[in-house]
């Protein structure tokens, strides 16, 4: 019960802990009421800790033992009673006649410093023996020296609830569920209004695909699928948890509630029995329950060995080139280069799709232009950003990759990540990437001090160098992390961050708008070219009917000199940049709408035979002539050439 007036008398996440000293513990905040219980759980420095109370709440410091100071305390509270105001009155601790009396003071602040005033002069009492304060330990916190002190004339504090609670904003069910927990009456208890559960939309986005062979049959047939653990006799293996098992994988199948209901209602009669009996019974207890347990699903990611050497190496040079960056250039890159490595090892692969717009959803960086700039400044450091990838013609399934070379052989030990790092639409939509970054830095195994986070986050000017002001700013990040359940401190100001991270209900209004505009941009990016865009497309357009009419207008003498001299150059090549200047010259022409497997078949038909089958034989007489490396390297270019770009394989066919 002193839990719950203290959520109701004390601002909440407005708390610090206290030694037995009286001092406060540097480094530990606490951001909220139980979290400082658990601190003090601990046994450790915090011996207990202090809030601050509503605006409309006032206490009274009686730190005067003896006879004088229960005299001091029970004139406050006859006060308080004579002029109509909630107050409730507990021992401080430390010695008897020490009393703290907390006074709903929103209409009679003026009057209770008179009294105050009144009780100094008459017994001769300095400010500090008779205080009027905001900050005050709570209820349920135990003196800084001794045990928990409970709360005098609690029965009245409870009676007066009521009355308080819709006055300072409190909810009417609360107080009366207070009254009656503590009363044990019925009468107190209000019912609350009933409100049609609405269905959840699942995080993940899974695509649509049918469900397993066993679910489809209990749907067609009633019979329930095979469970391995169905024997065990610490299972339930009633109709429900079949129910609930059923929607997961109808969950995990990519469909709807409203393909899930249209399923069940469609069923088997001996199938889904329960559920399909109330729409809102399914919803509220078996749909709602299934996609949060999906939403809650952390699997411990599983990187393959290379994939996570490649990473490691490229996480040391990302320090070393974020060392020498500034601090606000430092965040970006760190942020932006910490994704692109995370995606890395979910998908298993070294080289990964970068769209500017998803990684503006991913980092928290509102600017484009910034993860532009970042893109170009992890080139050719952290790794290759690939431009030839993003195809005109496919603007909604091509992007820009970004590519970090393989390890270099050097093996070392590296403990496996703990868990992934969260992106921002799972995160608070205020969380600035600084703070994404102190989280980044956390382990859930090992707890780490602020000035360590500081250094791992590489948020301090230089390495071994944490100034005060770093300190403070990433000390106020882990606070804010606190609050969201996001990171936990220790009694000895160690911080970690939880096994299983908290999951939104829905996205934040700052991550809604930012969806919006991004998918806004996108629509319009794909659907209307600007100006800009068609005169560009219409100048290259013209740059070549003018290339074709210059090329047409030359007498074939000067044609067959310019092709031998231009094939002349271009065998002279090595083989690796021979498939370079072939993979740009299919990029250009895949931008240009051209269809590069017809174009092939319309060439190949209209080649003269006599003169087809003389040239592959000049080809197959050069071919056998060159050393066995070169035709392996040859022949593996033109298989990979072919594959890259749809062609047919055709033994004939020159190449």
């Amino acid at each position: 019960m002193c839990r719950r007036l203290d959520e109701w008398l004390f601002e909440p996440g407005v708390f610090f802990a206290l030694d037995a000293t009286n001092r406060r513990v540097p480094g530990v905040p606490v951001a909220s009421l139980e979290q400082g219980h658990d601190l003090i759980a601990q046994g450790g420095a915090v011996a207990s800790i202090v809030g601050r109370l509503r605006a409309d709440f006032a206490a009274v410091d009686v730190d005067v033992a003896g006879v004088p100071g229960e005299a001091i305390t029970d004139a406050i509270a006859s006060w308080c009673d004579r002029v109509g105001v909630w107050h409730v009155v507990r021992p401080s601790g430390g010695a008897p006649g020490r009393h703290h009396v907390i006074i709903r003071a929103a209409t009679c602040r003026d009057g209770l410093e008179e009294l105050i005033a009144q009780l100094r002069a008459s017994w001769r009492a300095s400010a500090t023996m008779i205080d009027l304060r905001s900050a005050l330990r709570p209820l349920s916190a135990p003196h800084r020296l001794g045990g928990w002190v409970p709360p005098y004339r609690a029965d009245e504090a409870l009676t007066g609830l009521a009355s308080v609670g819709e006055s300072i904003g409190l909810t009417s069910h609360g107080v009366a569920a207070a009254e009656a927990s503590h009363t044990g009456s019925a009468r107190g208890k209000k019912k609350r209004a009933w409100t049609p559960a609405a269905p959840r939309t699942p995080r993940r986005t899974y695509a649509r695909r049918a469900l397993p062979p066993g679910w489809q049959t209990y749907l067609a047939t009633g019979r329930k699928p095979a469970w391995s653990k169905a024997h065990s006799p610490t299972t339930d293996t009633s109709r429900s948890t079949y129910e609930l098992m059923c929607t997961a994988a109808m969950v995990r199948a990519g469909m709807s509630h409203e393909e899930a209901w249209h399923a069940i209602e469609t069923a088997h009669p001996d199938a889904m029995t329960r559920s399909r009996t109330s729409w809102q019974r399914w919803v509220r207890a078996v749909w709602n329950i299934a996609v949060k347990s999906d939403d809650d699903f952390a699997p411990v990611p599983r990187v393959e060995g290379p994939i996570l050497h490649a990473t490691q190496e490229a996480r040391d040079r990302l320090r070393s080139l974020a060392w020498t960056l500034e601090m606000r250039e430092r965040v970006s890159v760190l942020a932006v280069a910490t994704v692109l490595l995370h995606r890395m090892e979910r998908e298993s692969s070294l080289r990964v799709p970068c769209p500017e717009r998803d990684l503006v959803l991913d980092t928290g960086i509102r600017s484009r232009t910034t993860i532009r700039a970042v893109l170009r400044r992890l080139h050719g450091v952290l790794g290759t950003l690939h431009t030839d990838s993003y195809d005109f013609a496919q603007r909604a399934t091509s992007s820009f990759e970004f590519e970090i070379p393989a390890a270099s052989g050097v093996v070392r030990d590296i403990a496996p990540p703990s868990l992934h790092i969260p992106l921002a639409p799972t995160l608070p939509g205020e969380l600035p990437p600084a703070a994404w970054l102190v989280l980044a830095s956390l382990d859930s195994r090992v707890g780490l001090s602020v000035e360590d986070a500081a250094l791992k986050a590489q948020l301090c000017p230089a390495p071994g160098e944490v100034s005060g002001w770093t300190r403070r700013q990433v000390l106020r990040h882990l606070a804010h992390l606190q609050a969201h359940g996001l990171a936990q401190v220790s009694a000895s100001g160690e911080w970690t961050r939880p096994q299983t991270l908290p999951t939104l209900e829905a996205a934040s209004v700052e991550q809604q708008v930012v969806r919006e505009r991004i998918a806004l941009e996108r629509l319009v990016f794909r659907e209307r070219a600007s100006a800009w865009v068609l005169a560009r497309r219409a100048s290259i357009a013209a740059c070549q009917e003018r290339a074709q009419r210059w090329w047409a207008g030359l007498d074939v003498g000067e044609r067959t000199l310019r092709v031998q001299r231009l094939s002349g150059e271009f065998s002279s090549l090595s083989v690796w940049r021979q498939q370079q200047r072939k993979r740009v010259w299919e990029e250009r022409n895949l931008r240009r709408g051209v269809e590069l497997a017809q174009r092939h078949a319309a060439w190949l038909n209209a080649q003269d035979r006599r003169e087809f089958e003389r040239r592959r034989e000049e080809r197959r007489v050069w071919f056998a002539n060159l050393a066995q490396p070169l035709r392996q390297a040859y022949a593996t270019s033109w298989e990979e050439h072919r594959w890259r770009y749809g062609y047919p394989t055709l033994v004939d066919e020159p190449r």
